[in-house]
């Protein structure tokens, strides 16, 4: 019997491709010409959009008409795809009425108990269902043949050679509503499938025909269509993804044989090709042959590409493969068990929370970030969908806690979990169970894993794919690489994906393993973009809280140079489901939280193979900080092994309660990672932003080391995050505020001695020059129906725009200055610092906290001055290259309030410190006219930290506001706000709306309310059209 594939044609009236429809139809057609096809069964995608009947009787005109006139009249069968429905016509809360369903029983009450419901489920497919039945009833069915179509499913019989086929088609579209999001969420109900089989039970050969891929449907769906399809029919046959890889392989999946067949015509992926297969079955013999065909877009001709051998199994080897593959469904369970332990788990009482529905796609890469940084080439990010449906060999290459054991594990459980699919067996193995020397045979470890007996197990992969999955792994380990080297010479299925450290010398992918190939990726730090992701995926975290916990994590591990991987980032918000509202803008409560997940303090407690305190640990961790600073400053504050060795027992003889061994010490250390070995050697911390927290917390128990970070003006600026880690831990140390404070003074004295230091607003006016009118922006702003980004549109904005700076982790020497020059750089830092301790200070003299927020808001605003005049000089150094410079000057004088305001705001605001500003600015409003800077900086971090309750404060500046420049820079900051942080929140944007407006017309009285008013209107109801759309 030989059939014809095809499957996804994507017919629409005006074609968008860069093929024309009607050559790769009369191509096909012209290509069977002689071919002597049986049967052709087309699985899906007859059209791109099913909301028109016209589409379906073009495209059958196009193609299955020409078809029909090659073969016989009713040797055609089709099943719907999710392109041939017509999206959204179904009540909503049918979908909702459906996503409730969690078991089959529930699932087939719907369909057969819930008429009026199920019909109503069925409203997308009106157009596909008329088609059918018109198309089936034209070309009537012959003796002993039968044609039947059901509102979820077709059934048909042909007699072949004198034996009877039986064929169901069905619809594995009905609950396709996004398809983006359709994989392993579609439902089908078993008893439809059921009934279809009772129809045809009297036949000799079965044959299924559906859309998608049984992993798409729902897990307990899944599970049980398997169970009836493996064991009732003979050949599967789907279409959907456009992969000519999955397209060109057969897989006898526990039984029964599958094709996927190349894409008609393909639309969105350009690794899809062109193409049909055609199946040559032996019904007697079960042997099976499959021919694939390509499309030539240059000569527009069909063209054969190969072919596969396969066969169906039967009898004993059926059962035995249905055996195993019960064994391996047992197993994938087990195994997403064991998986939910690799993720922050958060709060237990949130089930929901799975490895699988937490796990975000890595950015995987061909090459690492020093390589790439070295040509200036953009690298695309490889799907992990090449490494699970591939014969290749890989080396994955990360940095540690990159993600490399959640990689591995993923694609463990997505070959498990296709393991029909993909004809292949993963088998992981953490590489650090094996100790160098050890025997490994994998071939055992196997047979035990898929439970059958060795003989067994060396023909299952001599049939299946191996695919070895190496963790931690270590090409210096003779023994585990001898025997993997052993099994792939041996099985030449087999394959290996491995993961392993990514380090300096290791950054060009360069692991040698017998010459064996493989290919080289690499795991990079994620984006804005991945953090989003995965922070809508942390369901525990309210809605109106996410925005905030992204900007904070972004702040954060920027500051503490924090690897943004999964791993931290997961720690992070576990610490952010857990924490309250006053800790959630203290960045010192903040880390002290993520340095105890990082030690893993709960399992202190815990775990009796701990003999250290927890405090203890973290005094003994603070002293080897100071050791490696003071004693290994010109080795990256890096010592090897011995001087560890020694450094531990010396401290643990001036220590007696540090009971702890030396060697379980150091161990516990490199196994929790919080050392690791840098180079070939030497250890130091891991992370940089660990090793000076540890810094700071010995700072509390060394005061001499405390001091000569104060006094040593080498180094001072460069312990900025150690001084304000040091304020958290100790609160109360008063003296320590006024040497910082002193200190400051020091630095900024000849900046102070300008005469107008202290009148800001008339600094202000006398730098400005020209002031550029906002308000035209600001009325189109308001007026656009695209002024409010989507947070993924605010993502793509700031990743192109403001990318995350991509900074080294990893412990560093710190900067050595040999005097502080009295730069605009030297002096951010240094009332940096100082805002960082202030605000971290409890302090008990209100006069002395009174004198430094003054000094404070005077040094910001006069340091914004300073940065535009070593602009302008700059500017007329190089007046002759940058023509354009003026220009720039007048934009950032402009922008000068603002600059000084996200500063402060970054540098000083805090929850704990409304009060105080309140008060200043009570203080301030009493000359208002001579205070309108300071009142824009501090009302607006007030803004700033609650936009959401901020409307009272926004009228107040308003109303204060004289100054032309700070009127413009209120509206900059309103447009922003609506752009940025209005997303999903009707009263907020509608308030910032109305907060335009006002201002717009103080700035300019001749602007035509009623006509902005309009605007406001008109953007606000399509605000809502895309609202109720979305």
């Amino acid at each position: 019997m030989r059939i014809l594939h095809l499957t996804d044609f994507h017919y629409q009236k005006v074609p968008k491709y860069d093929y024309d429809q009607t050559k790769v139809a009369e191509a096909i057609v012209n290509s069977i010409e002689n071919k002597n096809i049986d049967y052709i069964f087309f699985t899906g995608d007859l059209v791109n959009d099913g909301s028109s009947s016209s589409t379906f009787l073009e495209a059958k005109d196009l193609l299955l008409n020409p078809l029909l006139q090659k073969t016989k009249d009713n040797a055609v069968f089709l099943c719907a795809g999710n392109h041939d429905l017509h999206r959204y016509q179904e009540m909503p809360a049918i979908k909702t009425e459906i996503e409730k369903i969690k078991t089959i029983k529930d699932l087939d009450d719907f369909a057969s108990k819930n008429p009026r419901q199920f019909k109503e489920s069925l409203t997308n497919f009106i157009n596909y269902n008329e088609f059918i039945e018109n198309f089936y009833s034209k070309y009537p069915p012959k003796k002993e043949e039968l044609d039947e179509v059901y509102s979820l499913y077709t059934i048909h019989k042909r007699v072949f050679n004198g034996k009877k086929i039986g064929i169901v088609a069905i619809n594995s579209a009905w609950r396709a509503i996004d398809s983006e999001k359709d994989r392993g969420n579609l439902y089908f109900p078993l008893i439809c499938l059921k009934e279809a089989l009772s129809k045809i039970k009297d036949v000799d050969f079965k044959i299924l025909i559906q859309h998608h891929n049984l992993s798409d449907y729902k897990d307990f769906v899944s599970s049980e269509l398997e169970d009836i399809i493996f064991n009732e029919f003979h050949l599967l046959l789907t279409g959907h993804y456009h992969r000519q890889k999955q397209s060109s392989y057969l897989t006898d999946s526990e039984g029964i044989f599958c094709s996927v067949s190349s894409a008609a015509l393909s639309l969105y992926d350009k690794h899809s090709e062109l193409g049909y297969s055609i199946i040559d079955i032996d019904i007697d013999t079960f042997e099976v042959l499959i021919s694939i065909y390509n499309y030539n877009t240059v000569t527009n001709t069909i063209e054969f590409k190969k072919k596969l051998k396969g066969e169906i199994p039967l009898n004993q080897e059926k059962r035995e493969q249905n055996e195993i593959r019960k064994t391996i469904r047992k197993r994938y369970k087990e195994e997403c068990e064991q998986a939910d332990e690799l993720f922050v788990s958060g709060n237990e009482e949130h089930h929901d929370k799975t490895f699988l529905s937490l796990f975000t796609n890595p950015i995987l890469k061909s090459k690492s970030k020093t390589e790439i940084a070295g040509k200036k080439e953009d690298v695309p990010t490889i799907p992990i969908d090449n490494l699970t449906n591939s014969t290749d060999n890989f080396i994955i290459f990360g940095k540690d806690k990159s993600g490399k054991t959640s990689l591995l594990w993923k694609i463990k459980l997505d070959i498990l979990k296709n393991y029909s699919t993909y004809k292949s067996v993963p088998f992981y193995i953490d590489c650090r169970n094996y100790k160098m020397g050890n025997s490994v045979k994998l071939i055992n470890l196997l047979s035990r894993y898929l439970e059958i007996n060795k003989s067994k197990t060396e023909a299952f992969i001599a049939e299946y794919q191996f695919c070895i999955l190496l963790d931690n792994f270590d090409p210096s380990n003779s023994a585990l690489t001898s025997e993997l080297l052993s099994v792939l010479k041996e099985c030449p299925n087999s394959r290996f994906i491995a993961a392993t450290e990514e380090t300096i010398l290791r950054a060009y992918g360069t692991i040698d393993i017998d010459k064996k190939a493989y290919r080289s990726l690499f795991i990079h730090e994620i984006t804005r973009r991945e953090i989003r992701t995965l922070t809508q995926k942390w369901s525990s975290i309210p809605e109106n809280r996410k925005d905030v916990v992204i900007d904070k994590i972004t702040q954060i591990f920027s500051q503490l140079n924090m690897p943004t991987n999964y791993w931290t980032v997961s720690l992070f918000l576990w610490i952010f489901e857990k924490t309250n509202e006053t800790n959630f803008h203290n960045n010192f409560e903040l880390i002290q939280l993520y340095i105890d997940g990082i030690l893993d303090r709960k399992n202190f407690v815990i775990d009796k193979n701990i003999k250290i305190e927890y405090e203890d640990l973290k005094s003994y961790l603070g002293a080897l900080a100071h050791f490696l600073i003071k004693k290994h400053f010109n080795d990256t504050c890096a010592a090897n092994y011995e001087d560890i060795i020694n450094f531990t027992t010396e401290y643990r003889t001036k220590h007696r309660k540090f009971v702890a061994g030396v060697e379980p010490t150091f161990n516990m250390l490199k196994e929790k990672g919080i050392i690791k070995l840098n180079g070939v050697d030497k250890y130091t911390f891991r992370l940089n932003g660990v090793f000076e927290y540890f810094l700071a917390y010995h700072m509390t128990n060394d005061k001499k080391f405390k001091d000569e970070v104060l006094n040593d003006d080498h180094f001072y600026l460069s312990f900025s995050n150690e001084l304000e880690l040091y304020s958290g831990f100790n609160k109360k140390d008063e003296e320590f505020l006024k040497k910082i404070y002193e200190k400051t003074k020091c630095i900024y004295n000849n900046l102070s001695k300008d005469p107008d230091y202290l009148e800001v607003d008339r600094k202000l006016l006398l730098k400005m020059g020209e002031i550029f009118d906002f308000t035209p922006t600001a009325q189109q702003i308001s007026a656009s129906s695209k002024a409010v980004l989507s947070m993924e549109e605010q993502d793509r904005l700031m990743e192109e725009y403001l990318p995350t700076p991509i900074k080294e982790s990893e412990v560093e020497k710190k900067k050595y200055y040999e005097h502080i020059d009295e730069n605009a750089e030297n002096l951010e830092k240094a009332l940096f610092i100082l805002s960082r301790v202030y605000r971290n200070s409890i302090l008990s003299d209100d006069c002395l906290e009174n004198e430094i927020l003054d000094f404070v808001l005077n040094a910001a605003c006069n340091l914004g001055f300073k940065l535009l005049d070593e602009s302008d000089e700059l500017i007329d150094i190089n007046k002759d290259e940058d023509s354009n410079g003026q220009i720039s000057m007048k934009l950032m004088a402009n922008f000068l309030p603002l600059i000084i305001e996200t500063f402060l705001f970054d540098a000083l605001a805090q929850n704990n410190l409304e009060r105080i500003i309140l008060d200043k600015i009570d203080e301030l409003k009493q000359d208002s006219t001579k205070n309108q800077l300071k009142l824009f900086i501090l009302y607006f971090m007030l803004i700033d930290l609650d936009i959401k309750n901020c409307e009272r404060y926004i009228d107040k500046i308003c109303d204060l506001v004289k100054l032309g420049i700070l009127k413009q820079s209120i509206l900059m900051k309103l447009c922003t706000y609506l752009i940025f942080k209005s997303n999903n929140n009707s009263s907020i944007e509608k308030m910032l709306r109305d907060k335009i407006q006002q201002i717009s017309v103080s700035i300019n009285a001749k602007i035509d309310v009623d006509k902005l008013q309009t605007n406001l209107k008109k953007n606000v109801q399509i605000q809502k059209i895309k609202r109720n759309k979305q």
